[in-house]
């Protein structure tokens, strides 16, 4: 469901593999035209908890879900970064 809707957001580049055989519940992505730092900042103003990754130059947001999740919680991440687009 996540990785459907960062398709659907205009400049998102998904860095985690997005066959389905090698998914997992952790994803990372960045924007084009928005620093990863940007975006992490955005994200904890709408107290939504991302960890973002400088680490070899990935500079990107990864998210991790669980089994706790809910389906509003998924879109509500992807609201936010539709703001941003």
């Amino acid at each position: 469901r996540f990785c459907r809707g960062l398709q659907e957001i205009a400049g998102v580049e998904i860095l985690s593999p997005q066959e389905e055989a090698y998914r997992t519940a952790m994803i990372s992505f960045r924007m084009k035209n928005r620093p990863y730092a940007d975006i992490n900042g955005q994200m904890a103003k709408a107290k939504i908890r991302v960890r973002p990754v400088a680490e070899g130059g990935l500079n990107c947001i990864r998210v991790s879900f669980h089994v706790c999740n809910h389906d509003a919680e998924v879109d509500r991440i992807l609201d936010v970064l539709r703001t941003l687009a």
